[in-house]
Order: C-alpha cells, then sequence, then structure tokens
C-alpha cells in the first residue's frame, strides 16, 4: 500500500475541506450571508496550538483562527501570507520579511515584527516543551528590524525555510494570549490569531466552533458565519448526518 506523505495528507485534507465550502458556496442562488458549515470529521482534536499539534486535522482546522508568514498555494507552492514579500541573502543565511500593514489580531491589536518574534520564541522555547518546538532549531537568531521587518538569520543555509513556514506549525499568536498563557495546555484551549474565523467554544471530543472574523483582512471572505467542526467516529453516522441535512 502507498504511503501518503504527512505534508501531502495534509493538504489532501485541506483539499477536501476547501471542496466542500466552495461547492456550498455555489449552490446558493442568492446574496445573503451564508450560514453555519458543519464538518463532521472521524476522529478528535488533540490540540488548537499548531506549535504542540501532530495531527493533521488539528493543525488544518487550527488554519480557521491562525496564520503565517507563508503558505501553501493550491499547487503547493510557498506563498506570502502575513508576510507581503522576502529578502534572501546571497550566502542564504538571512531572510528578511517584509508584514503586511494594518493586520489585526481577534483581540484588536496590530500585527507587528515584535509579535512575530515572540510567537517564534515561543514556539522554539524548551520551557514549554510544545511537540514541534525544534522544527525550527535551524533558526540562530530573530529580530525586529523594525515595525514590519522581521529578520531570520539561520545557523547554516537551509532551502526549505519557506516550505517549513507554510505548512501551519509557525502560526503567528496574539501577544496578550502569549502573555496570559504560561503552559501547552492552556495553548492548547485558546486561540488567537489573524485569521478568518475566531474561535468560540471548543471541547476536543465533541465539537470546535469558531465565528467570522468581522475584521479579517481578505475582502469579501470568509463565506460562512460560522464553522462547525463535529467529531464523528463512525463512517455510517456521518453519512446519515449528511443525509438528513444536519
Amino acid at each position: 500500500m502507498n504511503r501518503l506523505s504527512p505534508a501531502f495528507a495534509e493538504s489532501r485534507l485541506v483539499g477536501s475541506i476547501a471542496a466542500v465550502m466552495l461547492a456550498a458556496a455555489a449552490s446558493g442562488t442568492h446574496a445573503a450571508p451564508l450560514e453555519t458549515l458543519t464538518i463532521a470529521v472521524n476522529t478528535g482534536f488533540t490540540t488548537m496550538d499548531p506549535w504542540d499539534a501532530t495531527d493533521n486535522l488539528s493543525r488544518t482546522a487550527a488554519r480557521s483562527f491562525y496564520e503565517s508568514l507563508y503558505t501553501f498555494d493550491k499547487n503547493l507552492k510557498p506563498t506570502p501570507q502575513l508576510a507581503e514579500s522576502v529578502d534572501i541573502s546571497p550566502d542564504g543565511r538571512i531572510y528578511t520579511f517584509k508584514l503586511r500593514q494594518g493586520v489585526k489580531f481577534h483581540d484588536g491589536t496590530i500585527l507587528d515584527a515584535e509579535a512575530v518574534k515572540l510567537s517564534f520564541e515561543l514556539g522554539a522555547s524548551q520551557d514549554l516543551k510544545r511537540t514541534r518546538r525544534n522544527f525550527f532549531n535551524f533558526v540562530e537568531k530573530i529580530e525586529a528590524a523594525d515595525q514590519y521587518t522581521v529578520r531570520f538569520t539561520l545557523k547554516s543555509p537551509m532551502t526549505a525555510f519557506l516550505e517549513r513556514l507554510s505548512n501551519g506549525t509557525a502560526a503567528i499568536a496574539c501577544p496578550s494570549l502569549l502573555a496570559r498563557a504560561k503552559t501547552k495546555q492552556a495553548l492548547a484551549f485558546e486561540a488567537c490569531g489573524t485569521g478568518p474565523y475566531k474561535l468560540v467554544r471548543f471541547n476536543p471530543a465533541e465539537e470546535l466552533l469558531v465565528e467570522r472574523n468581522p475584521d479579517y483582512r481578505v475582502p469579501g471572505l470568509p463565506k460562512f458565519k460560522a464553522l462547525r467542526w463535529v467529531p464523528v467516529v463512525e463512517n455510517s453516522t456521518r453519512a446519515a448526518m449528511l443525509q438528513t441535512g444536519e
């Protein structure tokens, strides 16, 4: 049996969910805002913290409310998300990112270089023991060059750096959340980012509910008022839910 790589498996999951959402959006014949989309999945969630999540489902769902400097496009090519551009030094060790200006976190504060620096420093912190804390262990230092410029100096050239930034691990969280959440357990149940949705309610075995972020930076998005993720283990039960409109 052929096995899918984690990155490809994740892209398939993201693509499947996106296809469902696009089909639902296309089926509407009126201009009224779309309401809640319920997504039944075959397993429970582990955490809302992408820096600690080992399963593709949790990391995919976290993309509802977290964004990174880069993300993958539909062809799995790294493309800027919270970054506007990047300049790479000739020796391949220094990556200087210009951030998009005017991007708001869910708590109303503005995204800046210090927030990016803080997210990465706490993500890699050995004290918090987040599962993916060593994912960027090739980074030597991070500097906020000015309000909207952040500079990464690598220990040695890393050709896959942008790919690492794009896979969802390097979520940029609200500084206010990082200031009060002192353990990885606290970060598992709270979320505050710049994404299209805000976290409303989370019970790992029962439900993840997110609602539209009215301040999202992309005009016209998100299309749905809310997303409701429901873990349902049995395939037959999920099929029945689909048939009954649940």
